[in-house]
């Protein structure tokens, strides 16, 4: 790929012209490669790289290495440069991209921290910001493979690939985050690291990610790539490093191997996950077949410009990322329109389709030759110059070269290389006169793309030598062998149960993994021999004796390509100690057979079996049958056969049934067909001796039923002609004293069982699963024997079972409240002991039944409703169990105001017990303040300055007379009422006198907020002692009380005090006992936490008072039980009221914060 800038072009690199070498990053051990062994890697860094290795040891530590890379990155030829002309960036036939080879042989040549001193680097950058160390190793392998490079010809940088671009300058935000250069994120490695990581922190917007998985869209920013697509496949890939693992080694012969931890991404993983890379991807067709389309709106030329296709270009990525290059090309916002028809990854050569072929890909062009561009289709090839393990990736290779072949054979191209400019052809990018400096391939990697262009890899197909098509009675393990053409070379084998799907490019599966029918997957490295046994992440079950397998074997080697797949070979494995019969192979002819009806003897038709063949003379349908016997010697698994002559005037659907130890299967013969054929009726388990027969009938057909001869083929023994082995259920228990184990034998070949279970009872048994019971709590261990007539074998685990001692669990818990208004939610507190788990039944509750901790409930009737709580651990449970009463919420409106001023009518000095205040003092209904509605009751009171006495003020309600005033419940629920002052002297109280039964008494006071805002005054009734007016005891009380007065009192002062007073109101729960109670003000006292902090009242219908001395400010927040924060405000002065109305019945915490030290409070709110 070319710039569109020709003057100032960079030289690239030569000597490692891989032609479709990718850049997949981590994991780039191919489809057909296991993970590389230690000495492999070496000698791959020893084929490329010959020169010495120079080590430097900082004094703190850190360790660099540096060698000379000018022959593993030789430079191309400049010598056309000059060519290109100043105009070249108008004219789009001549654009081109610059990988910068010149720049990155600068950039690695210098001293490089060694792979130990990297991963410093990663774990402090991780410690540093608070990201997970596995996302930024992951990004660094597959950007770079650990390495500070220079950029990419779409502008990332360094090791981990950040981007320098016009739509993402990465690197310049990074820069102000960590203080630095952006010169210094691109020239030094911990910079270049700690940058990403800064950048990864700063795209987290989960603010409390719970693991890796919630770091995957933070993840897809730090790509850094603008389409959207784009960014999800680059970050799937990350995150499968983070997951498999990955062994690749550096540049200076330095291993770098990361352990996968099996972290899996949801598919679901965001909207901008799952969104399309550009808005044509939908709709615009591919010309080849196998591609994606990723087809561009903008960077390239509309047609052809008269040309045809005559000429298909490679180019190779020294940096860069596969997405990153797709995500570039579709960029319409830049201002360097250069692109490529096709870019083809490397990990499993899937390949995009960026620009139509109808059109002109800006690659490879230049001034003078707009033939290039015109008639040429372009493809781009991913690869890391750092990583030396993706030279050879067959997925890439093979995709390339199908691609190659297609686009070709369309049009006509010759599929042959080409130096000579104008010859069509294919053409490595400097082998035409463009005077740019993409590279070319090396000879021998020309020859491995060419081979598998014209197909030339087909002569290689190995050659299976064993097992032979159609062994039975193959040794296990199964011993695969083979012949190969190939000197040195790399193999797969795979082996199927069926041979249906098989072709010789893919064998049995495109997939590189077992599954349930292809059960081995598997590569061999190198030697031509393989061993079937024991399963592994390639070997999905073990060789089963008695079942017909498929074997498929091709090769590939770097210098011959990748091999079709060997024609499929049948065998069958016996089971491992099974000993043959002495005969094998039992015929029985018509001769032996039990007749049942008139059958007729003939030798008319060749291909019977012995002397003749028998015929039912098509009559007697349904009467008559021919029965087979064979004596068997050996109890086992036979295949069985039958033989016949076949004519058209054959029935099609004879059958003939199998009878053997399971039962008997019917089998329908075609006898038009198969003349002289064995032809298998199936595989059946047949006991010793004479009792397994084979029947022939002549029932439900129409023509000549033949009964000629059944075969009878030995395949494998049964469990009794072979050892068994040992084996049972669970591996491991765990319960608790008392409790049971249920064991059962999962024994292969087994025909009767001794157990031990030293510590249970029994302590022995000889049934296949028993259960035994373990009373003492310890650990204990168990065994297994098996046996049959072969011999027996033995299975003893060691700690087998642990037993718990029984743990007591103690139900409990507490209610907020024990009386609730229908749809009133309250939070209940678990106080249990020894649980691990709760199961909740709530009567009509909403919800009904909970296994929280400690669940939030609702009620929807009214009624004594009883909560249970079962409270259990592994051992045991507990039952607790709390009766609750349901109730009608029921509220009583003594004055609101809005009309008229009440029953207030009366002057504040009206009372005689009123004194220290004015005559001039007034009360009346007023609209310049209120809490609700559009009015509310106004006092404005006057100090009287004639006389030095505290001010009681009696607001009378009704005249003082009882029998004017609304009647409300005096025994339970809350008084109240809203009330706003402009001027309060402090220790100003508010309070109310109420007539009960017994006299005129008292509510405790309440200390006055002086805040200019509305505040509300609540009394939960009946309340503790207070004060005797006239008669009485103290304690506001009874079925029905009347409201006497609202009473304020303030020290003596000259001031003036106007306060505001907004519904007056009792509330209740009706249907209950009126026992719901809340704290009283007088137990404030009780409730002084840190420093004279006082919050009251508290449990609380909805307001909260605050009190604390000498505060001049707090900060004040409200959480739930879930640690949500509901409410954060400031608390100035030494007074603050909190309105909680707009939040649920429950359970909050208050946390207040005052001169840097915190105090907290659970507050308990009911409404």
């Amino acid at each position: 790929m070319k710039k569109n800038k020709p003057i100032n072009l960079r030289n690239q690199i030569a000597s490692i012209m891989v032609l479709f070498s990718v850049a997949i990053g981590l994991a780039q051990t191919t489809p057909d490669s296991k993970k590389a062994s230690d000495t492999q890697l070496y000698s791959l860094a020893d084929k490329y790289l010959k020169s010495s290795i120079k080590k430097e040891v900082k004094p703190n530590g850190e360790v660099f290495l540096q060698r000379n890379m000018d022959d593993y990155l030789a430079l191309t030829s400049k010598k056309n440069v000059s060519t290109q002309k100043p105009n070249a960036a108008q004219k789009h036939d001549e654009l081109e991209c610059d990988h910068n080879g010149e720049l990155l042989k600068e950039y690695l040549n210098r001293p490089h921290p060694s792979v130990a001193t990297m991963a410093k680097y990663f774990a402090d950058a991780s410690k540093e910001f608070g990201v997970p160390v596995e996302i930024l190793m992951a990004v660094g392998q597959v950007q770079s493979n650990w390495a500070q490079v220079s950029s990419s010809f779409y502008g990332s940088w360094g090791v981990m690939g950040l981007i320098e671009s016009d739509y993402n300058n990465q690197i310049a935000i990074a820069a102000k985050l960590i203080k630095v250069t952006p010169e210094a994120i691109k020239t030094d490695a911990k910079t270049n690291i700690r940058a990403a990581a800064a950048l990864l922190k700063s795209y987290q917007t989960n603010v409390n990610p719970k693991g890796l998985q919630d770091w995957f869209d933070a993840t897809r920013e730090l790509t850094g790539l603008k389409d959207e697509a784009m960014k999800t496949s680059l970050a799937e890939r990350f995150f499968k490093v983070i997951k498999e693992g990955s062994k690749t080694i550096t540049l200076w012969k330095e291993i770098i191997d990361i352990k996968g931890n099996g972290v899996t991404i949801s598919s679901a993983k965001s909207s901008k996950a799952t969104a399309k890379g550009s808005a044509t991807e939908a709709v615009m067709a591919v010309d080849y077949p196998g591609a994606l389309s990723r087809i561009t709106a903008c960077n390239y030329g509309v047609g052809r410009n008269g040309y045809g296709i005559d000429y298909y270009f490679v180019h190779y990525m020294a940096t860069g990322t596969y997405e990153g290059a797709i995500s570039y090309f579709n960029d319409c916002s830049r201002t360097t329109p250069t692109s490529a028809h096709y870019c083809i990854r490397n990990s499993d050569g899937q390949i995009s389709q960026v620009v139509r072929e109808a059109d002109r890909s800006y690659s490879q062009g230049v001034s003078g030759y707009p033939q290039w561009n015109g008639a040429g289709v372009s493809t781009e090839h991913e690869v890391l110059a750092t990583n030396l393990s993706m030279w050879d990736s067959q997925p890439m290779l093979n995709a390339a070269a199908d691609l190659a072949i297609n686009v070709c054979d369309r049009n006509g191209v010759p599929k042959i290389r080409r130096v000579t400019n104008g010859n069509r052809g294919i053409y490595g990018h400097n082998d035409v006169n463009s005077g740019t400096d993409c590279p070319n391939l090396t000879t021998a990697r020309w020859n491995v793309l060419l081979g598998k262009i014209t197909a030339g890899s087909a002569t290689n197909v190995p050659t299976p030598t064993a097992p032979t098509a159609g062994q039975v009675y193959v040794s296990t393990p199964v011993n695969f062998t083979w012949d190969s053409t190939i000197a040195t070379a790399d193999y797969r084998i795979q082996v199927s149960k069926s041979n249906t799907g098989w072709n010789d490019t893919d064998g049995f599966t495109t997939s590189t993994s077992p599954n349930s029918t292809v059960i081995v997957n598997d590569v061999v490295n190198t030697v031509k021999t393989y061993f079937w046994n024991a399963t592994s992440g390639t070997v999905a079950e073990s060789p089963i004796g008695g079942t017909v397998y498929y074997y498929t074997i091709r090769s590939y080697s770097a210098a011959t390509g990748t091999s079709k797949y060997s024609t499929p070979v049948s065998f069958t494995p016996k089971s491992a100690g099974c000993t043959l019969p002495g005969s094998t192979s039992i015929t029985v002819d018509n001769l032996a057979a039990t007749l049942v009806g008139a059958w007729t003897s003939t030798a008319a038709t060749a291909g019977y079996i012995g002397t003749d063949y028998i015929h039912d003379g098509d009559t007697g349908k349904g009467t008559k049958s021919a029965t087979f016997t064979p004596s068997i010697a050996q109890r086992g698994k036979y295949e069985v056969f039958i033989n016949f002559t076949a004519g058209s005037n054959r029935p099609t659907n004879v059958p003939v049934d199998i009878i053997h130890e399971n039962g008997t299967t019917t089998v329908t013969v075609n006898q038009q067909i198969n003349n002289a054929t064995w032809v298998s009726l199936g595989r059946y388990d047949f006991s010793a001796g004479s009792i397994n027969k084979v029947v022939i009938r002549t029932t439900g057909t129409t023509g000549v039923v033949i009964a000629d001869a059944i075969k009878f083929n030995f395949i494998d023994c049964l469990p009794e002609n072979v050892a068994p082995i040992a084996n049972f259920t669970p591996a491991t228990a765990t319960v608790c004293a008392g409790q049971t184990v249920t064991y059962t034998s999962t024994s292969t070949n087994a025909s009767s069982y001794s157990w031990s279970f030293p510590g249970g009872t029994p302590s022995t048994s000889t049934i296949a699963s028993p259960v035994i019971t373990y009373n003492t709590a310890g650990t204990y261990d168990g065994s297994l024997t098996a046996t049959n007539a072969i011999g027996s074998d033995t299975k003893t685990v060691t700690g087998l079972v642990t037993v718990n001692p029984v743990a007591t669990v103690a139900a409990s818990f507490t209610a907020p409240l024990t009386e609730l208004a229908i749809g009133e939610s309250m939070t209940l507190t678990n106080t249990s002991t020894g649980a691990t788990t709760y199961a909740w039944t709530f009567p009509n509750g909403s919800p009904a039944t909970s296994t929280a901790a400690n669940p939030s409930v609702s009620f929807t009737t009214a009624g004594s409703k009883m909560i249970t709580l079962v409270a259990s651990n592994a051992c045991g449970s507990n039952t607790y169990t709390m009766t609750i009463c349901v109730g009608t919420k029921t509220n009583t409106t003594l004055e609101t105001f809005e009309a008229s001023a009440g029953r207030f009518t009366q002057s504040p000095t009206t009372s005689g017990s009123t004194v220290g205040i004015a005559a001039t003092s007034t009360l009346a209904r007023a609209t310049d303040g209120f809490k609700n509605g559009t009015a509310s009751l106004k006092a404005v009171l006057n100090d009287n300055t004639s006389v030095a006495t505290d001010w009681l003020v009696r607001l009378l309600s009704g005249g003082g007379t009882p029998a004017n005033n609304q009647a409300f419940v005096g025994n339970q629920g809350s008084f109240g009422f809203w009330l706003k002052t402009s001027t309060a002297n402090a220790g100003a109280t508010v309070t109310a006198w109420i007539d009960d039964a017994d006299g005129l008494e008292e509510l405790p006071p309440i200390a006055i907020i002086n805040n200019g805002t509305w505040n509300y005054y609540e009394w939960f009734l009946p309340t503790a002692v207070g004060t005797t007016i006239t008669t009485g005891n103290g304690i506001v009380g009874g079925a029905s009380v009347t409201l006497d007065a609202i009473v304020i009192k303030q020290n003596n002062t000259a001031s003036t005090m106007t306060v505001w007073i907004d519904d007056i109101q009792h509330n209740y729960i009706s249907g209950c006992s009126g026992t719901r109670k809340m704290l009283d003000v007088a137990d404030v006292e009780n409730l002084k936490i840190a420093d004279g902090l006082v919050v009251y009242p508290n449990p609380t219908n909805g307001i909260l008072n605050l009190s604390l001395e000498n505060n001049t400010k707090s900060d004040v927040s409200l959480y739930n039980t879930l640690g949500q924060q509901l409410l954060n405000t400031s608390f100035e002065g030494s007074e603050q009221q909190l309105d909680l109305n707009n939040f649920g019945q429950g359970i909050y915490l208050l946390q207040v914060i005052t001169d840097g030290k915190m105090t907290t409070k659970k507050i308990i709110l009911n409404k």
